[in-house]
């Protein structure tokens, strides 16, 4: 268990059973950057200088320490009571049977120079204010379940820092009268003993120990506390199974009503729909973070990258889907790429939202002042400009979602009136190699679409002169509004734009007007005639009431869509902003 009062070393695996070839090159480059390596090879201690002694014992608890604080809880076990740092690693390396790495003949020497120039190392000790301040860097955390393994990590840290000999010394410091410096240099070591051990305990148990100052008592408190092994005393035992089982009663008690919790607030938020839409805004965030990140990598490839990776392609699918977000954004952090051309009819991008008609794509180009002109004027290898392009008829999907051919030829001249007021003069009478001009190729590849579209207002109309002729009685100005001299008009290209749909919106509006009148005239009548008889006039009101909502509920929509398409404010954008 690990807090963030605690520091991590500069080691980034942690040993488990399926890990241990990485682990080996991490902390064995870890070591040699430290200069312990030579604690694991087959070097025996020194035995006749004590000196040297000393300087291999205490490198020999730093590299031990480095293995022990890069295990995990499994692994641990394995070398919990090992202790030497060559032993540890060679036990570690037959129980998992792994190969180590070879640093190449072992010049060491060379390979650490070149570590250090690419390890960014955490620092053990901080300089504030001229007081040296360590860093405990301890994995283990002490909790009231582990004080083995936690007393044997920080006893091997001590050691390595030469600080075990505060904690387990049998005489007091020195007398601060008698000789100051050596009472200094006690109470620094003892602080910094004491500091780690404060480091390494969470916080219910540092306040056990917070008010003292003393590493060794300290130490001794903690376990005489925990260090449950060691207690003989029957009520000690007692005393503290008792404890821990009041508190693991109430702690397993407080996480059951904390699941019981998350569960019922999970379910009430399925039911209201707010875990998906969290979800989808988590996941739409974490693609517009992913798609910037992969734009900033785009800014930098060469023709040759761009093209070997897909760039292209990647930006012409996106006009050719209306993706906007991805085409937006390499188009901002990538203006090159708006000369783009698509496939090997070398369409530009714009071109091809125009052909698959992605309104909001092109919409762009509003924004694009300064290379409006020339991009409108890019031909294909066909020689098709893009006014050409909205001439052509590919039967687009986003037709698809448009009722009725007349309703669907009135948005492909909308498209082509669109282009046509943002293109240069000049394009308007370009002809491409079949010797088309765009409003040739327009009228040739709308001419089954417009037949259609004819053939759908006349049905509509003559479907709505048969309703008008069952309220004639009734509403005798419908006959003549209904249905609005569609059966007679003209029927040429530039119709379908506004006129036909103008006609056909007020002969579908009067018509609702006159069934609204007469159901009105109908029920005071009924109501009239059969005054006091409600057990009648309901049903019948009722029953009468059904084919005049159905035909409205099949008709209204219809006049809606009309509406908006021929008044509504349009699917182009012409206050797009600059994208430059």
């Amino acid at each position: 268990m690990e807090t963030n009062r605690c520091s991590c070393t500069a080691i980034l695996e942690v040993l488990d059973e399926c890990s241990y070839m990485d682990w080996s090159v991490r902390v064995k480059t870890y070591l040699i950057f430290e200069d312990l390596w030579d604690a694991i090879e087959d070097i025996q201690p020194p035995k006749d200088d004590e000196t040297a002694f000393r300087v291999w014992s205490k490198k020999n608890s730093k590299a031990l320490h480095v293995i022990q604080n890069s295990c995990g809880s499994n692994t641990f076990s394995e070398i919990r009571e090992i202790s030497s740092a060559k032993i540890a690693w060679h036990t570690l390396a037959e129980k998992y049977n792994l190969v180590e790495v070879d640093l190449q003949g072992g010049n060491y020497a060379e390979w650490r120079d070149q570590v250090k120039s690419y390890l960014k190392v955490s620092l053990n000790v901080l300089d504030r204010q001229q007081n040296t301040i360590l860093i405990a860097i301890v994995r283990e955390v002490l909790d009231r379940k582990n004080y083995m393994d936690w007393s044997v990590r920080v006893k091997t840290y001590l050691v390595a820092l030469d600080l075990w000999n505060i904690v387990e010394a049998t005489t007091g410091p020195p007398r601060y009268e008698d000789d100051e410096a050596g009472f200094m240099a006690w109470k620094k070591k003892d602080s910094f003993a004491l500091q780690l051990i404060q480091n390494s305990c969470e916080l219910d148990i540092l306040a056990e120990i917070q008010e003292i100052s003393s590493a060794k008592i300290a130490w001794k408190t903690l376990a005489e506390k925990y260090n449950t092994t060691a207690t003989t005393d029957a009520a000690s035992v007692f005393t503290q199974f008792h404890d821990a089982f009041t508190l693991d009663y109430w702690f397993s008690r407080a996480r059951v009503l904390s699941a019981l919790l998350h569960h019922q607030l999970s379910s009430i938020r399925n039911f209201l729909g707010i875990e998906h839409l969290y979800e989808e805004k988590l996941l739409h965030v974490q693609s517009q973070q992913l798609l910037l990140r992969i734009c900033e990598e785009i800014a930098n490839l060469t023709h040759e990258q761009r093209v070997n990776g897909g760039v292209y392609d990647a930006i012409s699918a996106a006009a050719t889907n209306g993706i906007f977000e991805i085409f937006f954004e390499m188009l901002r952090i990538c203006p090159d790429l708006l000369w783009t051309q698509s496939g090997g009819r070398h369409v530009n991008i714009f071109s091809l939202s125009v052909l698959h008609r992605q309104a909001k794509i092109f919409s762009l180009i509003y924004g694009l002042h300064d290379v409006k002109n020339a991009l409108t004027c890019r031909e294909d290898k066909h020689k098709n400009t893009m006014l050409h392009m909205a001439g052509m008829s590919i039967g687009a999907t986003m037709l698809s979602r448009i009722p009725g051919p007349a309703l669907q030829m009135q948005r492909e001249l909308q498209w082509f009136k669109e282009v046509e007021s943002v293109v240069h003069p000049e394009v308007k009478e370009a002809r491409n190699k079949e010797g088309l001009t765009p409003r040739e190729v327009f009228i040739k590849d709308h001419k089954d679409m417009m037949g259609n579209g004819e053939k759908w207002m006349k049905d509509t109309s003559t479907s709505c002169t048969v309703v008008g002729a069952l309220i004639l009685t009734i509403m005798f100005a419908a006959a003549f509004t209904v249905p609005g001299g569609i059966l007679t008009s003209r029927y040429a290209e530039d119709d379908f734009l506004e006129s036909l749909p103008r006609k056909m919106i007020i002969g579908l509006s009067t018509l609702f007007f006159s069934i609204a009148t007469m159901m009105i005239a109908f029920y005071a009548t009924l109501s009239l005639m059969l005054d006091g008889l409600s057990s009648i006039t309901f049903p019948v009101i009722c029953l009468a009431s059904i084919p005049v909502t159905l035909f409205v509920l099949l008709q209204f929509p219809l006049l809606v869509e009309m509406v908006v398409s021929t008044y509504g404010p349009g699917i182009f954008d012409r206050k797009m902003k600059p994208l430059f």
